[in-house]
């Protein structure tokens, strides 16, 4: 099968796409003919140098998410049929086999059905993002109904999945971008936009200081958005695992597979309440075009790499 392989850490140029044995279902495994995976700043940040507590096995598939179609069932895996359409975020402890791949043999504990309302390809932009935006809302950041949620870097496609399911739980949703995004940010159902190039946005969000940050983007804008928030606030960062404000509540985060999580959001999807955005597609043949698309920061909602038409 086809696979686009890290040879060793460094830059693009350690990318290869290359013909690699097809896996194997092992016991409790299932084989998945990959549709679609979606493009995600990690992938290019591991590149660059690894992330803590993850260790690679070079050469490993890069890749984090999928959506695809069951081929094969290992021995006792037996909680999906032969033909069903699956998604799912495939984190492993070690770097060794991702998604970026026509195929991969995974646990079938890490998969959910796919959504039925929207094409398999697009299934592919929900798992890393949605179960990060719905564990750092509700697991980390217990945001409740009722509350203000100021998203910063909301227009990626973490932060696009985050206003859906903070107004599907009841809150309000102040989103903070650049100036391109301000409309999309409404039409995706933000209460609010700021525009972080705005010298006064700050000072604007203060006037309805929000309960709960959440933090796409990092940096300036997360150093400068804290000063908004409410006294006693919380904060749950994508970015950073600690804050220099030891008096703020402050959390950091690294996104876990949860196909129960993944459940709820494949519901939402069905029912119309959470609707995720590809902004362009890809195929693997060009991935590495998709990857430094998305390292330059700013494309709307998802890029997603489609294996097959």
């Amino acid at each position: 099968m086809k696979a686009l392989v890290v040879t060793q850490f460094g830059g693009f140029e350690n990318l290869k796409l290359t013909e690699v044995e097809k896996p194997v279902p092992g016991e409790g495994e299932l084989l998945v003919k990959i549709k679609a995976t979606s493009v995600n700043p990690v992938d290019w940040k591991l590149l660059a140098g690894g992330r803590g507590g993850i260790g690679p096995v070079f050469p490993y598939i890069m890749g984090w998410d999928m959506s695809g179609t069951i081929e094969e069932r290992g021995h006792a895996a037996r909680r999906f049929e032969i033909g069903d359409n699956v998604y799912g975020y495939i984190r492993r402890p070690e770097l060794k086999t991702g998604t970026y791949a026509e195929y991969i043999s995974v646990p079938e504990a890490y998969l959910s059905r796919a959504p039925e309302k929207i094409a398999l390809k697009d299934a592919s932009a929900v798992p890393l993002a949605g179960l990060t935006a719905y564990q750092g809302l509700t697991t980390i950041g217990h945001l409740k109904s009722g509350e203000i949620m100021m998203i910063l870097g909301a227009s990626g496609g973490v932060g696009t999945l985050a206003i859906q399911i903070a107004k599907n739980i009841g809150a309000k949703v102040i989103a903070v971008t650049g100036p391109a995004n301000l409309g999309y940010l409404m039409e995706m159902g933000a209460d609010a936009c700021l525009d972080y190039t705005d010298s006064t946005w700050v000072s604007k969000a203060e006037c309805t200081p929000p309960d709960f940050i959440f933090d796409c983007v990092g940096g300036d804008i997360l150093n400068r958005g804290v000063k908004a928030l409410k006294k006693g606030g919380r904060v749950v960062s994508t970015t950073l695992k600690s804050f220099p404000d030891e008096t703020l509540h402050f959390s950091g985060m690294f996104v876990e597979p949860h196909s129960r999580n993944l459940d709820l959001l494949t519901d939402w999807i069905d029912k119309g309440k959470l609707n995720p955005y590809v902004s362009k597609y890809f195929t693997l043949n060009n991935a590495i075009e998709a990857l430094k698309l998305n390292r330059e920061g700013r494309t709307r909602g998802k890029i997603v790499i489609n294996m097959y038409d």
